[in-house]
């Protein structure tokens, strides 16, 4: 084969369809809880996800993982005390777990950072 029609059959596009799809890193979901409400809060979330992750694993993506995106964690915790943050932080932990999605709950200051590890110290994430 001549060297110039090997450089042409180089330069020809690759079809879509022979092209690997990228892997997509995550679908998240954005939801405002409440401490009353949280647990169907999230799993009506995470239905929802897994959905969308069917949905595209249908039309050959990877869907890395699936996380949900709260209100920062003051906010949740606003009213509560220790021992109530502490149990809905720790449940909303174990929710996670359980249903297999990454939880954000927001950035914190040094102070709440500080709360929050002593609060999640006894947890798996």
């Amino acid at each position: 084969m001549p060297a110039a029609l090997i450089l042409v059959l180089a330069l020809l596009p690759i079809p879509l369809s022979a092209q690997a799809k990228p892997p997509i890193r995550a679908l998240t979901a954005f939801v405002r809880i409440d401490a009353a409400h949280y647990e169907s809060q999230i799993r009506d979330a995470v239905t929802l996800l897994r959905d969308a992750k069917h949905a595209y694993e249908q039309h050959e993506y990877e869907v890395q993982t699936i996380r949900i995106t709260t209100q920062p964690f003051p906010e949740i915790l606003k009213g509560l005390d220790d021992q109530q943050a502490t149990q809905l932080l720790q449940s909303l932990n174990a929710l996670a777990t359980r249903e297999s999605f990454i939880p954000n709950i927001g950035p914190a200051t040094a102070a709440e950072a500080d709360q929050l590890a002593h609060i999640l110290s006894a947890g798996p994430r």
